[in-house]
């Protein structure tokens, strides 16, 4: 269908490499935004020892191997909890798995929230695992910059256009359980975690905010007026 098209807009660059549309075709990006909203980030220090998760509970999101990495480091971080924000299909699975592992002191789901609990819930964590096989622009992952929460995250979709690897978050170099554990450890022992949660916050502010994105699209419309 795509093909079919003579002009295509995606949310980022990569995008386009992911989709893999037709070199004839014209295209440009149109910018997404973040709200504003009440709350803001709160200060590395008075943050919980937690990662989160925010996404649906489905294919293609490896929650299963996710958990799994948690438990594998949790010997060496006792102290940290995984708390994995929304619901889905695999839910029954997860909680399942979590239980098998005897991880239910430190993994929790805590199913759909609304948008104002999501984000108190991120704001207070200090890291945003997110394995994925597909993606345009998460909004998850954006939502959790802007409240200096840093990614660790794949690099599908325009996910690499934003998350700059170790400045402002980590590119997961793959998705399974043995991989999601070594570069989690190493996120956490890095000492640079209160540095990226302050570039992942300037991220959003400077790239994501409706004052870019509406510059943006203006900039859009001249080209093609012209």
């Amino acid at each position: 269908m795509m093909n079919k098209a003579s002009y295509i807009c995606a949310e980022s660059a990569s995008v386009f490499d992911q989709w893999h549309p037709s070199d004839e075709l014209l295209r440009d990006c149109i910018s997404l935004f973040v709200p504003e909203r009440d709350i803001v980030p709160v200060p590395f220090n008075e943050r919980h020892m937690k990662v989160a998760m925010f996404c649906r509970l489905c294919e293609g999101k490896h929650i299963d191997d996710s958990i799994k990495a948690f438990s594998m480091i949790h010997e060496k971080f006792p102290e940290y909890e995984l708390r994995i924000i929304g619901g889905g299909l695999l839910e029954d699975d997860a909680n399942a798995l979590i239980k098998d592992l005897k991880a239910e002191d430190y993994i929790r789901i805590t199913g759909w929230l609304d948008p104002e609990s999501a984000a108190k819930e991120l704001s207070v964590c200090r890291v945003l695992l997110f394995p994925t096989d597909a993606e345009g622009v998460p909004g998850s992952v954006l939502e959790a910059m802007s409240l200096g929460v840093p990614a660790l995250a794949s690099p599908a979709g325009g996910i690499p256009d934003f998350v700059i690897n170790g400045e402002n978050g980590v590119i997961l170099s793959s998705a399974d359980a043995e991989t999601i554990a070594k570069e989690l450890e190493e996120i956490l022992s890095s000492g640079k975690l209160e540095e990226m949660s302050y570039a992942a916050f300037e991220t959003i502010k400077n790239d994501f905010s409706i004052e870019a994105a509406a510059d943006n699209f203006r900039n859009v419309r001249k080209k093609h007026n012209h």
